[in-house]
């Protein structure tokens, strides 16, 4: 098995220069480094981890929590956590609490899991990493199950007001706002909304966005247009019936989700209402599904990706002893056109 001493030689350097190299640390010029990289994949060193763990007191090790790798937003936030970390020459210990098994979308169930959560974060990760990543399934403050984490912590798609986690969540105000408005830049003043649950973050903020988008164009809100879902394809579609019995019904429904936005194509449909010559709809959440249906829906895209490696980038960072300038950063949505929205018919 190579050694850091035939790797030095081979560079021409002393071995302390290899395990700054190897370390990202010290003074070392970046062509050196590279060299000694390339030497290290030529003859495929590994270095003893234990041995680097001992001496250094640091594992190069990042728990990320999860409370539910079947919720749709995980996957690609945790693909994106360990495409930086690896890159970063960090290992990644995954920890699936399987919370959305247990409560679902009940918001108020989920804080008499706080105990149970740290129970078993605390068996999995104590002593075995350098810091933590937490993912939660819905955005909130989790400052109640990450305050007791002895590690430093950075929290995604949810947010921690203790003073000990940073924090990466989704600007959905602002994409809300930005989509209400390119319905009505395209002629829409009769325009509906979909919300989740109202004891939803995100449903809150995503409303904030279409009001005040509303309210900034001098648009009166019909309250018969305002209409609370549970986020379900089946609540879409009852709440999109009963909009399109009305009198004067919407020509654009903005649902604060995409499954809620399926249930409308489908009232669409039974009403013989036609998307999007006769009423424009627009998603939010760019689910895969969302570009296969009839006609494939216009919707917002959360970064998730960008998320799992912005938190990772900056945890990483702080672990190193690098500057970290913000306890929190929210990401922007993308809009993406596909073909369920048009210009108002006048």
């Amino acid at each position: 098995m190579a050694t850091i001493k035939e790797i030095a030689e081979l560079a021409g350097v002393s071995t302390t220069t290899v395990s700054y190299a190897l370390n990202r640390s010290g003074s070392v010029s970046e062509s050196t480094r590279r060299k000694i990289l390339r030497i290290v994949e030529e003859i495929g060193y590994q270095p003893n981890k234990t041995a680097v763990s001992l001496r250094t007191s640091k594992t190069r090790t990042i728990g990320v929590v999860a409370e539910d790798l079947t919720v749709f937003v995980t996957p690609e936030i945790v693909d994106g956590i360990c495409e930086y970390a690896e890159q970063a020459g960090y290992h990644i210990i995954l920890d699936n609490l399987r919370v959305f098994h247990k409560v679902g979308n009940s918001f108020q169930a989920l804080s008499h899991y706080h105990d149970e959560i740290r129970q078993l974060t605390d068996a999995t990760l104590h002593d075995t990493v350098d810091g933590i990543l937490y993912v939660g399934i819905h955005c909130r403050d989790v400052a109640e199950i990450v305050s007791s984490f002895e590690r430093p912590v950075a929290c995604i798609y949810c947010y921690s007001s203790s003073a000990n986690a940073y924090s990466f969540f989704v600007d959905d105000e602002t994409a809300a706002f930005q989509a209400t408005e390119h319905l009505i830049r395209l002629g829409h003043r009769r325009i509906a909304v979909l919300t989740g649950p109202v004891d939803s973050l995100p449903s809150q903020s995503r409303l904030r966005g279409y009001q005040k988008a509303i309210l900034q164009n001098d648009i009166v809100i019909n309250p018969h247009y305002f209409q609370v879902g549970d986020w379900s394809q089946e609540s879409g579609y009852e709440l999109a019936k009963r909009l399109f019995s009305l009198r004067s019904h919407p020509t654009a429904v903005f649902s604060l989700n995409d499954y809620m936005a399926f249930g409308v194509l489908q009232a669409a449909k039974e009403a013989g209402l036609s998307v999007p010559e006769d009423v424009s709809v627009i998603g939010f959440d760019n689910q895969p599904v969302s570009r296969y249906c009839t006609p494939a829906l216009s919707t917002l895209a959360p970064p998730l990706r960008e998320l799992g490696s912005g938190a990772a980038a900056s945890l990483i960072a702080l672990l190193e002893g690098r500057a970290v300038p913000r306890k929190g950063k929210a990401f922007a949505c993308q809009y993406v056109e596909r073909q369920s929205v048009a210009k108002a018919r006048r």
